[in-house]
């Protein structure tokens, strides 16, 4: 017997991602080895909006740029920021943001793959209020701006 797809989908049975400012949870931090043997820090958001859909942000901490590193460094400052953590032991294995919520702003990448374009704290959480994107303002940097970094 085989199995047939279309006897079990329903249309509409899947969410899609629309580009926009969503709550979600850091509910992942691996580290984790790159093809060219960098360690980078894959922070994994699971957006509550979108019935748990997942988007990563991978943060090059490790990489033998400094350039790279700095970005990296930025990014994770922004999360950070979101979430209300001044600071962590191990920028090589940031644990404590495993758990935290947030606001991502979900947008295209250059290639037109989805990706988190900006951090904010979740609306209702207690993180003060200087750490919240201003209306209008830029949105932090995200490596899915960045065409230099090699993943």
């Amino acid at each position: 017997m085989a199995f047939n797809a279309k006897d079990w989908a329903s249309e509409g049975s899947s969410v899609e991602l629309k580009e926009g400012w969503t709550d979600a949870v850091i509910d992942e931090v691996v580290q984790k080895t790159s093809g060219a043997g960098n360690q980078y820090v894959s922070v994994r958001f699971s957006l509550t909006e979108f019935n748990g859909k997942k988007l990563w942000e991978n943060l090059n901490v490790c990489h033998p740029k400094e350039n790279v590193r700095e970005i990296a460094y930025r990014i994770l400052a922004n999360i950070m920021n979101a979430v209300g953590i001044n600071s962590i032991q191990d920028e090589k294995n940031p644990g404590e943001l495993q758990l935290h919520e947030l606001r991502v702003l979900v947008g295209r990448d250059r290639e037109g793959d989805w990706a988190v374009k900006a951090f904010e704290p979740k609306q209702g959480s207690g993180v003060s209020p200087e750490f919240r994107t201003p209306p209008g303002a830029a949105p932090a940097p995200s490596a899915a701006d960045n065409d230099d970094i090699p993943f």
